[in-house]
């Protein structure tokens, strides 16, 4: 008896160096996507404010009611802001600023806005002390600073 031979389907797989390519080709375009993520490359359409204080004097008046701080803000990011609320910590005490002509603009431009702010830290206050000024954003960002009074 003759048995008769099974003819199975022919399957052609691609080639080695075809495969190789492949996944060479898949490897770098993972790299390329995570190496985007970490350096934040992919992420340039976005717009953020970076606000910072660039200069704080703290003027108090040892006799009257009422303290002038004067700053400068800058934005040096790719979105506009405003400076909405200040205060300022001098001997462990919290005091509320006035910002006057809040909410005070800060446009993207690098540009240095001067602002004055004025409150009732009197009392415990004297010449050389050190006080922290809090500058609140518009999207509720604190920006500390630290300094001495004069």
């Amino acid at each position: 008896m003759l048995k008769k031979k099974k003819e199975g389907r022919k399957t052609k797989a691609i080639s080695p160096a075809i495969a190789a390519i492949i996944l060479i080709a898949i490897t770098i375009a993972i790299a390329i996507a995570v190496a985007g993520w970490v350096f934040g490359i992919f992420g340039g359409a976005a717009t953020h404010p970076k606000v910072t204080i660039v200069t704080a004097t703290f003027d108090w008046d040892p006799v009257g009611s009422s303290s002038t701080i004067s700053f400068t803000l800058t934005n040096t990011g790719t979105a506009a802001t405003t400076a909405v609320a200040a205060s300022v910590t001098v001997g462990g005490v919290n005091w509320p600023l006035a910002l006057t002509g809040a909410p005070i603009a800060l446009p993207p431009d690098g540009s240095t806005v001067p602002v004055v702010c004025t409150g009732s830290p009197t009392s415990g206050v004297s010449e050389g002390q050190a006080y922290t000024l809090i500058i609140t954003l518009g999207d509720g960002t604190q920006l500390p600073y630290e300094g001495i009074t004069v």
